[in-house]
């Protein structure tokens, strides 16, 4: 008689086991040994918008950071009115790829999927698209002004529905994919972080209910023109002898300084001295009457004076 086949049953743990153990083997010659987690499908990439630039459509989408290591990279497909096609692939730090060579008037959708370390698709992002038209002119009146610790960007507005993108670089004519602001601005201002150390260099676009973005307009926003304001609530305590300036404390860092002048009688204001704080402690000819100027210092220029006639009495 002819044995009987045994059946072997094995326990998950026990499955799982050898099944590591085969991967590790395959693996050999490899950098590092494949894990059951390395055929997992990936999450999917969200939040792809994608925006028509002059003959490109730029398109940015999101992915978690820490799971990076977890795939090779992502692969971006695209249709022209029939099915998606390849259309590039991106490495797995990149939230972002352009598509050059558009047409206006066609209509184009696009999709974006992350892949395993293993080959492995994900599922798609959702699916952006769009028909490129004609783009708005440039921005024009463009202003940064700082105010406390931020710079206030502001311009002429457009059209009513036109919407903008604003890019900063350090470097002057070359600036990222990706606008600073989060979604697409209605109104024509912004509020950036104020950097009082270096340039910065900003590129304003113009964009269309359509998402057709528009030439740039670059400018600087230089601080050796910033002007500090003049310092407020200027006053005087007159004790021990002495005379006790004070101000208001500013609400911005990059003020480096104070400046005060004096002046008896008719005499021109001369400077009695600096000082860090919004504070000055004058000592010199207590009795006589005196006027005084307080001015801000920014990064190199100074501003307008605070003044005070006639400080805390005294005789002629």
């Amino acid at each position: 008689m002819r044995p009987r086949g045994r059946h072997v049953h094995l326990s998950e743990s026990a499955f799982l086991s050898i099944l590591i153990l085969l991967l590790s083997i395959s693996a050999c010659g490899k950098k590092g040994p494949l894990t059951l987690a390395s055929y997992e499908k990936p999450g999917a990439p969200s939040l792809l918008s994608i925006r028509h630039r002059q003959d490109s459509v730029i398109l940015s989408w999101s992915y978690p950071a820490d799971k990076e290591k977890k795939i090779k990279g992502f692969l971006v497909l695209k249709s022209a009115g029939g099915e998606f096609e390849r259309l590039g692939a991106a490495e797995n730090s990149a939230r972002t790829l352009t598509d050059s060579g558009v047409m206006e008037g066609t209509r184009y959708r696009y999709k974006v999927l992350a892949q395993g370390l293993t080959g492995v698709l994900s599922e798609a992002s959702n699916t952006a698209a769009i028909i490129p038209g004609q783009a708005p002119m440039p921005p024009h009146g463009v202003s940064a002004l700082p105010s406390g610790d931020s710079l206030d960007l502001t311009w002429e507005p457009g059209r009513t529905g036109t919407l903008y993108n604003i890019y900063r670089s350090f470097e002057q004519g070359v600036y990222g994919p990706n606008p600073l602001n989060v979604s697409p601005l209605p109104a024509a201002e912004f509020h950036d972080r104020l950097f009082a150390d270096r340039k910065v260099f900003y590129a304003l676009r113009a964009l269309s209910a359509e998402l057709d973005e528009g030439p740039a307009t670059e400018f600087t926003a230089d601080p050796a023109d910033f002007v500090p304001p003049a310092p407020g609530g200027l006053r005087c305590v007159a004790g021990d002898g002495r005379i006790y300036l004070y101000w208001n404390e500013p609400d911005a860092s990059w003020i480096r300084g104070f400046r005060v002048y004096r002046r008896f009688g008719t005499d021109e204001f001369g400077l009695a001295g600096e000082t860090q704080i919004p504070s000055y402690l004058d000592s010199d000819s207590p009795a006589r009457k005196r006027d005084y100027r307080v001015t801000a210092i920014g990064p190199v220029r100074e501003g307008p004076a605070a003044e005070l006639r006639g400080a805390c009495g005294g005789a002629e």
